[in-house]
């Protein structure tokens, strides 16, 4: 489903969704992952011109004083920009964590409130599985994903300014430092990869693994194991299994050495070549030391930031693969029109009669209906009792006039109007069911009557004194849980 969602909602749409979700929620997210980005460019650069500057005007024979105050403009600066770097990163986490909660809020009501069938159907529930699974940490990608732009932010803003610092320099030595880290970024990158190419292999290796280490621990089979001398047998089971999990992990480990080592030639073909270079202009008297170590040491940070950049656009696929799966379920379309549709006036029509006309309706996924144009008239005020053997359809009839259902074929008109052109929410006002499988919500008696803590509680205690339990509800010590003053 990855690819699928990624090529409808892509990493620059999902990006944008973020963004707007943030924008609306909570601001600050964007301006404090901006202003962390600029803080952490800050440190790079002081440190970059640190060294070289010093050297300079130690070359010069600049005064103890200028050096000094050199040194306090670098130390004051450097002290500056990590303070405020780590000011700014403290206060990031808030935000992140409430833009993520926005996003589970969305989830969560859209889960509540969707239309009743897609309650029932797999792939409508596996698309909010999913949803939910990806919201659900703080390393999630709904939350992480800030982390991700501000690295790609910071080392873009670097790159730039790093390549500005050596546009000087031969175009030769800016190409080889591409291209050996492009290179080598993406054959360690390949090579690192092997495990996750093989993710289905070790996940066959482990849940064997896991089972036999399960079962010889099962307290269940402890007799077994005892009377039937089981324990050797179980033993060469486990030790065989670990050891197919030692090979996987060896051919692993093989090939991250082999990442490994092609990383450390290509460094070591990079930093030579660019050493070469610059020692050569220096010999020449091209440059100076304090530009030689300049630009070394920005060869080595521009180094860094390509790298950067490539791991930040990776990490960013893969959360916009997550997030373009948040996407997919908040697009999921209702069955009923539940927003929009015709109202349902609750107050100025007193009368409503109810009519089933030729319904037939079977559950999906079954081959035989539960009705067959079947006919009813409920007209307003009458009181209807259904009885039947288990499995006629009692439940399933209520469902259809509540509008939970909707008939395979025929139609339920209230006052001659087809209950499909309402809206839906409004129909539902029309109900109070009571259904075989209930609950109570883990507040007071206020909130499991009202549905809010803030609910009229006069009306709600003759609600309960017309249900018969006030004294039950008072007796229980009502007066502390449900206060009517």
């Amino acid at each position: 489903m990855g690819n699928k969602t990624l090529k409808k909602y892509g990493m620059g749409s999902n990006v944008w969704f973020m963004i707007k979700e943030a924008a609306h929620n909570v601001p600050s997210v964007l301006y404090l992952v901006a202003a962390q980005a600029i803080t952490a460019v800050g440190i790079s650069l002081l440190e970059l011109f640190v060294a070289p500057v010093l050297l300079g005007k130690i070359e010069t024979h600049a005064a103890l004083t200028e050096l000094l105050v050199l040194i306090g403009f670098f130390t004051l600066g450097l002290m500056l920009f990590r303070a405020l770097n780590a000011y700014i990163d403290l206060n990031t986490l808030p935000g992140r964590v409430e833009v993520r909660m926005s996003i589970v809020t969305r989830i969560m009501k859209k889960s509540a409130m969707c239309s009743y069938p897609l309650t029932e159907d797999s792939e409508y529930q596996n698309c909010l599985a999913k949803a939910r699974e990806i919201v659900q940490s703080n390393d999630a990608a709904a939350e992480a994903i800030w982390k991700t732009l501000y690295q790609i932010l910071k080392n873009g803003i670097a790159f730039g300014i790093y390549l500005f610092l050596l546009r000087d320099v031969n175009l030769f030595l800016i190409t080889i430092t591409l291209v050996t880290t492009i290179s080598g970024y993406l054959i360690t990158n390949h090579i690192s990869g092997w495990e996750y190419r093989h993710r289905e292999e070790k996940a066959v290796i482990l849940k064997k693994l896991y089972y036999v280490q399960g079962k010889s621990q099962d307290r269940l089979l402890a007799k077994d194991v005892r009377l039937f001398g089981m324990e050797k047998w179980i033993k060469d089971l486990l030790n065989g299994h670990l050891k197919l999990y030692e090979d996987f992990c060896k051919k692993r480990e093989k090939k991250y050495l082999l990442a490994d080592m092609i990383d450390v030639i290509l460094a070591f073909l990079r930093n030579g070549i660019a050493y070469g270079y610059l020692i050569t202009l220096i010999l020449r008297g091209e440059i100076d030391a304090a530009r030689f170590l300049l630009l070394f040491t920005a060869v080595g940070g521009f180094t860094e930031w390509v790298r950067g950049i490539l791991n930040g656009f990776s990490t960013l696929y893969r959360q916009c693969l997550d997030i373009a799966s948040i996407r997919e379920y908040l697009a999921q379309e209702e069955i009923f029109l539940m927003e929009g549709g015709k109202s349902v006036d609750l107050y100025g029509k007193l009368h409503f009669d109810i009519e089933l006309k030729n319904v037939t309706f079977q559950y999906p996924g079954t081959d035989k209906p539960i009705f067959e144009n079947f006919n009813l008239t409920i007209p307003w005020g009458e009181k209807l009792a259904v009885v039947g053997r288990n499995g006629a359809g009692k439940t399933t009839l209520v469902k259809l006039i509540c509008g939970l259902y909707d008939p395979t074929e025929g139609e339920i008109l209230l006052n001659g109007i087809n209950i499909k052109e309402f809206n839906r929410r409004e129909y539902y006002r029309l109900f109070a069911g009571v259904f075989q499988e209930f609950s109570i919500l883990a507040g007071s008696v206020l909130l499991n009557v009202s549905q809010t803590e803030e609910g009229d509680r006069k009306r709600a205690w003759e609600c309960l004194e017309k249900a018969g339990i006030a004294d039950k509800i008072a007796g229980k010590g009502g007066n502390c849980i449900f206060p009517i003053q």
